[in-house]
């Protein structure tokens, strides 16, 4: 998601000062774009980091006459909060996971933002905020819309990192009950569960293939007939919209943000989450009615155009930015 909000700031013509203690995306600085490491560390809390790091921000702030604060993590954000109070600039922060501990000192920020309503919701119930607001994450649009349909091989796309809670487990169960065709279940992540996903595969007789990105290729969406999302817990469901924006019918368990994204029937399909049965209910629908999934494909990627692009997401936080820096 922050790889797509600096895009679309650059894209708006916006200065962008990004600070991290890491660039894991690999951002290439240019003359709107720069990046600014700090030695602070929400992973190994140390206290001459932690006053190392704070300096820094003021000079920054200070030098580059910045005029808003985004943090995305509440680490990030605690030293924001110091820092508005030395320099007078104003601060918004994105919720973008479910959390429940250091209640006093979490989103102080002037601004919250969540990216769902239903994280919205759980956040307003436990924390103290006094302004959230719901922004819905977005992606670009991809030119290419592609709906390939396999004779011999249904192809499942699922992305995101192999943990127990993806409900990875599930999807492998429900892929061994389909016998009318054979399936193959690509997965696109990285992480500790990855020997117990071959070996759960391969107790199901469930043909698998592992590939390990940082970033999702589009061309891994446009080779697969569907996309499952099949998460016991999820906040929003950016791998949803990435995939929807080339037209990939998707299969959602009804978590989270999920039902924000998917109108279960019309645009998508949703089944209870961690229930394998109904999850092998839902793929032998979109096997057995592939003008049905065709056409989820193309609504759900109409919805996103409307709702979920870059484009609308990086207008919103523009709105949002413009407000707190007249204030």
């Amino acid at each position: 998601m922050i790889r797509n909000l600096v895009d679309g700031l650059l894209l708006s013509n916006n200065k962008v000062h990004l600070v991290s203690n890491s660039f894991e995306l690999d951002f290439i600085p240019n003359e709107n774009l720069t990046l600014h490491k700090i030695p602070a560390n929400p992973e190994r809390k140390r206290i001459s980091h932690l006053f190392a790091s704070l300096n820094s921000l003021i000079k920054i702030i200070r030098r580059e006459d910045i005029q808003l604060i985004h943090s995305h993590h509440r680490f990030y954000e605690f030293l924001a909060q110091f820092v508005s109070v030395m320099t007078k600039t104003p601060t918004c922060i994105t919720i973008h996971s479910e959390t429940n501990n250091l209640k006093v000192y979490s989103y102080k920020s002037d601004v919250c933002i969540a990216v769902s309503q239903y994280l919205e919701k759980l956040s307003r119930a436990n924390y103290f905020i006094n302004d959230i607001r719901v922004i819905y994450n977005g992606t670009k649009l991809s030119s290419e819309v592609k709906y390939n349909r396999s004779d011999k091989l249904f192809k499942i796309l699922v992305v995101g990192n192999f943990e127990e809670f993806r409900g990875w487990d599930v999807l492998i169960k429900a892929a061994a009950m389909i016998v009318s065709k054979p399936i193959k279940i690509v997965f696109v992540g990285k992480g500790k569960e990855e020997r117990d996903i071959i070996n759960l595969a391969a107790e199901h007789c469930v043909e698998i293939e592992l590939l390990f990105s940082p970033d999702i290729p589009y061309n891994n969406y446009l080779n697969c007939d569907i996309l499952v999302a099949p998460s016991m817990v999820s906040t929003f469901g950016m791998t949803i919209i990435e995939a929807g924006s080339v037209g990939l019918p998707i299969i959602a368990s009804n978590v989270g943000g999920h039902n924000e994204i998917i109108s279960d029937n019309y645009d998508g399909l949703l089944f209870e989450s961690g229930n394998s049965i109904n999850l092998a209910e839902k793929i032998m629908f979109m096997i057995n009615n592939p003008d049905v999934a065709s056409k989820f494909g193309e609504r759900l990627r109409q919805k996103i155009k409307t709702y979920f692009s870059l484009e609308q997401m990086t207008q919103k936080y523009l709105e949002v930015y413009s407000e707190l820096i007249k204030k």
